[in-house]
């Protein structure tokens, strides 16, 4: 689920379910809140399995993507600005994505080679081949053999063993035949034989989707290419080089693959949706606004494999507005991101995005003896905070989640002619009620049951404890009154219900003068993945 946090007095409502369409509204993943004059889509995109390659996965995503952008458009038709905020689970350019994690177009890269060869004049042939990398005639040459081994690709289970615990699970590994003698391994292990299969198939993935047609209320059914033939992870490409043709390629090669601008797969079903968003929309990216040269700047990582600790991550949370209040972005002369304790002068390069996700090497991964991400020192949690508030990543420490916060600064014009303080919330409204399920809650207390509550306090006074027993004869205010918490908070899943008989007791009011400054933050928080 996600939730919007809002400043009392600058909403007008809010929709928990505002796709319109009852399976992707009851999984909990956006929520649109009105501040008056724009709208605020918080969202959590489903994922969309492994290169695309799992059509299943990717056709629900793109039923998410397309119910998303006709439920903005709607808020637009109505006169409203929209800003787009959250996990969009994409990357939409190359250096949104760390370069090992790019892939190869190998059918592209063989017709480079072949039409190389191919040419009439000596003299352009000669010079197409000399000029060509020697990675694409390796390719060219051994590729005919490794699809000949991936067709005989079988999942063979296997147990794993955590060494901290002694557990053992199970799980699958690829394995495929070269040769009546010789058998090999491909890849790590993975959790169903499903996922195994599908990092070694490289056929032409399809999904369907359904067409709508809003004049006669139909739907079509139409079939999309989510990813071409032989479209393959540059990493595992290396290791069916080595593997099966033998061909080594060392650090500095696969670098100079992932840089072949010509060789490489830029397009997907659900970037064709960004890059549309932004064309045809009018919707554009603070982020690479401000900072447009910025590389290796990522907001999520691996956690089990402790990429953050080498910065191999992707950027996919997002905060996307219409073009029309670009100017808005509060950004300085030479806006510089974060970089931690980073010394040198180029804010822009992998040396500086390195530090930033690090905190310049203070935050600890997880032991490989497992027990969990070591807590951080002082020095490194300070780190998350700069001096002032700005548009970008704000590198929230490794424990709390395998994603980071980003964040959106909108200047003093913005406010003026866009952002009110003295709105009123609809509290009639059915929507708005449905989306503020925390209002059921009457008290931190009712999450335990009256008796609960009772033996507690029953155990005190026969503790001899009588101050901490006479907190129950207080007066009864709620968890917000406590926090000073906004009518608009805005959760998309409700909490688990609370009891019919609401305990005759609850904790005593404090102040919480210091907690009542609130701001209207139009940023994704940092999350867990389900």
């Amino acid at each position: 689920g996600v939730v919007t946090y809002a400043r009392k007095g600058c909403v007008v409502s809010a929709d928990s379910r505002p796709l319109g369409e009852k399976d992707l509204d009851d999984q909990g993943r956006c929520i649109a809140t009105d501040h008056g004059s724009f709208v605020v889509f918080n969202v959590y995109v489903p994922v969309g399995g492994k290169e695309c390659g799992l059509s299943h996965k990717i056709s629900h995503k793109m039923r998410f993507l397309v119910a998303l952008r006709r439920a903005m458009q709607k808020r637009r038709e109505k006169g409203k600005k929209v800003i787009l905020v959250g996990d969009l689970n994409i990357a939409h350019k190359l250096m949104d994505r760390h370069w090992t994690f790019r892939t190869v177009c190998v059918d592209r890269v063989i017709r480079q080679v072949q039409e190389a060869a191919m040419q009439a004049d000596a003299f352009r042939r000669a010079t197409n081949v000399d000029t060509m990398p020697e990675w694409k005639f390796q390719l060219e040459r051994n590729w005919k053999n490794i699809a000949k081994a991936l067709s005989t690709t079988e999942a063979v289970s296997t147990k794993t063993t955590n060494i901290a615990n002694g557990r053992t699970f199970d799980k699958y590994r690829a394995r495929v035949t070269l040769n009546p003698e010789r058998k090999i391994y491909l890849g790590s292990h993975e959790a169903s034989d499903e996922d195994c299969l599908d990092c070694f198939n490289f056929a032409e993935s399809r999904y369907k989707t359904a067409k709508r047609h809003d004049r006669e209320g139909k739907h079509e059914e139409e079939e999309i290419i989510a990813r071409e033939a032989n479209v393959v992870p540059l990493l595992t490409l290396a290791e069916l080089m080595t593997k099966i043709a033998r061909v080594e390629w060392d650090a500095q090669t696969l670098r100079q693959i992932s840089e072949s601008a010509d060789s490489l797969n830029r397009r997907s079903p659900t970037i064709d949706w960004l890059n549309e968003l932004f064309e045809k929309q009018d919707m554009m990216d603070p982020f690479r606004h401000v900072y447009p040269h910025a590389k290796h700047r990522f907001t999520c990582w691996m956690q089990t494999t402790n990429r953050r600790y080498e910065n191999m991550g992707s950027r996919i949370d997002y905060t996307l507005v219409e073009t029309s209040i670009s100017h808005y972005i509060d950004k300085d002369d030479t806006p510089k991101l974060r970089s931690c304790f980073y010394a040198g002068e180029d804010f822009d390069g992998e040396d500086a995005a390195h530090h930033a996700a690090t905190a310049s090497g203070n935050f600890v991964g997880a032991p490989q003896g497992g027990g969990g991400i070591g807590s951080a020192s002082d020095k490194a949690m300070e780190t998350q905070f700069g001096d002032r508030a700005s548009t970008g990543i704000l590198y929230t420490a490794p424990q709390y989640s395998d994603h980071v916060a980003i964040s959106l600064v909108l200047n003093a014009g913005f406010d003026a002619e866009f952002y009110s303080t003295s709105l009123s919330l609809d509290a009639k409204d059915a929507a708005t009620k449905k989306a503020q399920p925390h209002r059921a809650q009457k008290s931190i207390s009712s999450f335990f049951g009256a008796s609960s509550v009772a033996s507690s306090s029953n155990k005190r006074k026969n503790d001899g404890h009588p101050k901490l027993s006479s907190i129950s004869k207080k007066s009864k205010s709620t968890l917000f009154d406590h926090f000073g918490a906004s009518s608009s908070n805005t959760p998309s899943k409700a909490p688990s219900k609370a009891p019919s008989k609401a305990p005759s007791k609850a904790p005593s009011k404090t102040s919480s003068k210091t907690l009542q400054k609130s701001y209207f933050i139009a940023a994704s928080k940092a999350k867990k993945k389900p």
